[in-house]
């Protein structure tokens, strides 16, 4: 049991440090999942859950949302303007979204907007920690 868990902690490890090479070569800074951790708590819990098998509150749950189709969380009522949106959650679809949720999909009932880069990239390093593939 304890190789397991030493084989999945390496694995966590070098997807985090895979995934915050490639946020860096999209022009994003470095995330940091621990802070992002911290940062979600603070600025996206009051809305999200992000707990695997939770329920959704006003938006969905997030666990998981990394590589997941928008608007695809099961049994959540999304605004209208997923229903057209083919992309998945990925660094420059939450990059986005967090900067201006209006400029990916217009209509959309989410209000909240992060312009600082750094606090984007953590809260999607703790996003893409929660991936349970």
């Amino acid at each position: 049991m304890l190789g397991m868990k030493s084989t999945r902690a390496s694995a966590i490890s070098l997807a985090i440090v895979l995934s915050t090479a490639a946020i860096a070569h999209a022009g994003m800074p470095a995330g940091d999942p621990v802070k992002g951790a911290a940062l979600f708590t603070s600025n996206c819990a009051t809305c999200h859950s992000a707990v695997k098998g939770g329920g959704d509150l006003q938006g969905p749950n997030l666990y998981d949302v990394y590589g997941r189709k928008a608007g695809s969380e099961a049994g959540f009522a999304y605004s209208s303007g997923f229903a057209a949106q083919k992309f998945v959650w990925d660094d420059a679809h939450l990059n986005q979204w967090l900067t201006k949720p209006t400029s990916l999909i217009p209509g959309t009932y989410m209000m909240y907007a992060q312009p600082d880069p750094q606090i984007r990239a953590d809260i999607i390093a703790y996003l893409k920690s929660l991936d349970s593939k």
